[in-house]
């Protein structure tokens, strides 16, 4: 059985999207699934970064469609979690070097041996983001309260549900909870018609993952709670 094919997506950029594909794969994989991560974003990677892997690249995607080498030759596990996987996007080309087909295909192969495919999209409606969105049979769309981001959000939900995908997951990303709202900021409210996840806490999503750090924050090798202590007291 084939695994699923999932598109983080945004609209804006800067609203956490990567770190979210980051985590939200490490808490997969730490709950026994095989997972990898697809870092769409070809000329401008952050994936690796966030993971603590840019040392350990040696071939990526665009290399891989290309028939430069074979996917699991690109394919860097983990250092932390053994079914934490990543494909990273190529540095020094542009998202014309990969085709929608392109990556179909290899999406196709991935998900023949893992259970989840999460593809970091890049940022904006271009080629890049039809690339990224192009394989999946889900999207996750990732936000903050602010008005820009929202409408950008808005945007790209449009655009995949013109294309068949289903109504799309929403995360919003820094939200605090009883905090008064401001002129500029917009509740989760305004995504009535989707299925929301709670706003993650500052405090429950590290974005500052270092070669040394493991993606999900742990505590004694355990995903944290829903809402631990230190994530009230923020």
């Amino acid at each position: 059985m084939s695994g699923k094919v999932i598109a983080i997506i945004s609209g804006k950029g800067g609203v956490g999207k990567t770190t979210v594909t980051a985590n939200l794969g490490a808490a997969l994989a730490l709950r026994g699934a095989r997972v990898i991560l697809v870092d769409a974003d070809i000329g401008l990677r952050n994936l690796d970064l966030v993971m603590g892997l840019e040392s350990r690249i040696v071939h990526d995607l665009v290399q891989v469609v290309e028939g430069f080498c074979a996917p699991e030759e690109a394919v860097i596990r983990d250092r932390h979690i053994d079914r934490l996987h990543l494909l990273p996007a190529a540095q020094t080309r542009e998202h014309s070097a990969v085709t929608q087909d392109e990556m179909r295909g290899l999406c196709l192969l991935l998900a023949e041996d893992f259970d989840y495919t999460l593809i970091d999209s890049p940022s904006g409606i271009g080629r890049g983001f039809r690339n990224a969105v192009a394989p999946a049979s889900q999207v996750i769309v990732v936000t903050n309260p602010s008005a820009t981001a929202i409408r950008d959000a808005d945007r790209v939900i449009g655009i995949t549900e013109a294309i068949g995908l289903p109504p799309p997951g929403l995360i919003l990303n820094r939200a605090r909870r009883g905090v008064r709202r401001r002129r500029r900021h917009v509740s989760c409210s305004t995504f009535c018609r989707f299925r929301c996840w709670e706003p993650f806490p500052r405090t429950t999503i590290s974005s500052s993952m270092t070669a040394r750090t493991s993606p999900w924050r742990t505590t004694r090798g355990r995903p944290p709670a829903r809402h631990s202590a230190a994530s009230r007291r923020a």
